[in-house]
């Protein structure tokens, strides 16, 4: 596969300065080793021995130019003095990855502010969290797989508590692997559930026959005559006379029809 064709189909998204740069790099490490310039961060040192200089160097300005290319404007004018691969791997990692208080701070303090809201999907908060903890470990912060089990679980909404408690029921300790792997399980079971629900109610809608119609009829017939019971009686017209303030079973004239006929 050509070069030209890669970059068409597998471009890394611009490293603005302001989005995660160990993501950015991380992605575009995978991106130069698919391309095959990846050995060229190394420095002149990583130069095979079999490969001529023409070809280190097309290599290497090949290595540059696709760095520029997936970095903003405003990154490249930081990195415009260096021409080699690893000089400006080395002078974007310092100037984005840096490992002073303040930045250990900043991405402590969005690690234990991190809440999944119930609108995101499990699998997507994971994500966030899991680029945190990298993040956090690339400027030399190490969390216990102890701790990063907590703070996942504790950064889940109320409507995970029965999970996490039943996650923890039992354990003395637990790792993140295993945190996010009963999650998955207990998500996965969820949805499950949710879908037969749905489901079911489709079927019985679908196919309730004469059943589903029976139950409407009766709720029908329950309603007519709780209304009628309730009715003022004023507004109550009787069936046999035609006449307000009673019904049939109460009408005063209920009985003339049988008289007559007794007489004839």
């Amino acid at each position: 596969m050509s070069s030209s064709g890669s970059v068409s189909h597998f471009a890394v998204p611009k490293f603005d300065g302001k989005s995660s740069f160990t993501l950015w790099q991380r992605r575009m490490k995978n991106f130069l080793v698919h391309l095959g310039l990846s050995r060229a961060l190394k420095g002149d040192q990583a130069k095979p021995e079999k490969m001529s200089d023409n070809d280190w160097q097309e290599l290497c300005e090949k290595c540059v130019s696709t760095i520029r290319l997936c970095i903003a404007d405003s990154v490249v004018n930081s990195v415009i003095e260096e021409e080699s691969p690893e000089t400006i791997w080395e002078k974007l990692e310092k100037l984005y990855m840096a490992k002073s208080l303040t930045n250990k701070l900043l991405l402590k303090r969005r690690l234990y502010r991190l809440r999944m809201e119930d609108e995101d999907t499990l699998v997507g908060h994971m994500n966030v969290f899991n680029g945190l903890i990298d993040e956090l470990k690339r400027v030399d912060v190490k969390i216990s797989e102890e701790d990063q089990a907590l703070l996942l679980l504790n950064s889940l909404p109320d409507s995970y508590e029965v999970y996490v408690d039943t996650i923890l029921c039992g354990k003395d300790m637990i790792t993140l692997e295993q945190a996010q792997s009963a999650l998955l399980s207990f998500d996965a079971r969820r949805k499950d559930k949710a879908g037969v629900r749905s489901d079911d109610a489709v079927a019985a809608i679908a196919h309730g026959g004469g059943r589903g119609r029976s139950s409407i009829r009766d709720y029908k017939s329950k309603h007519r005559r709780s209304k009628s019971q309730n009715a003022p009686k004023n507004e109550v017209r009787c069936y046999k006379c035609g006449e307000l303030g009673h019904i049939r079973r109460d009408c005063p004239k209920k009985h003339e029809g049988k008289n007559d006929a007794n007489l004839v």
